[in-house]
């Protein structure tokens, strides 16, 4: 399976997540709490470069891989560039397998920090993905929210969205 492929594969099972590394959550977008400001973005994610050594059949402890996008909003105008990280943490006795995220997002108003943990298992099946998100610069500092994505078709950009409230 081609790298692009994996990375796809691997940035799909971001849907349905454990916040932090403490369990499952569903993705969902944050409840903000009356009177919060939220900022939502909506993207798609094309693929500059992805590095890896994780098998797509049989994925194992301690495989990873790095990888660049872009996000582009529905006219095709770029928004920002994401620079992350995975990397398998763990096999359940059930077979998930747990794979840690990070991420910085450079977006053109700012910058989102995004962590969290994944089964990969979700990236393949094409559901949404979802994990903290934490605004750090610009527009977004102070906010906090999700970072949401999943792929649609493997070797194709990925439907992606943040939301942050504060």
């Amino acid at each position: 399976m081609s790298p692009s492929r994996s990375r796809s594969a691997l940035v799909a099972v971001t849907a349905l997540v454990v916040t932090g590394l403490t369990g499952p959550a569903a993705a969902a977008s944050p409840e903000p709490a009356r009177g919060a400001r939220c900022l939502s973005r909506e993207y798609t994610e094309p693929q500059l470069k992805n590095l890896q050594n994780v098998d797509l059949a049989d994925p194992k402890v301690g495989q990873l891989g790095i990888y660049h996008d872009e996000l582009v909003d529905d006219r095709g105008a770029y928004r920002g560039t994401i620079m992350g990280r995975y990397e398998v943490k763990a096999k359940t006795p059930r077979g998930a397998v747990l794979t840690h995220y990070t991420e910085d997002i450079f977006l053109t108003d700012g910058i989102v920090h995004a962590e969290g943990v994944a089964d990969f298992r979700d990236v393949l099946a094409g559901r949404w993905i979802s994990y903290r998100a934490i605004g750090v610069d610009g527009v977004y500092k102070g906010l906090s929210g999700r970072r949401e994505w999943r792929v649609i078709v493997p070797d194709e950009p990925v439907d992606a969205r943040i939301t942050v409230c504060g």
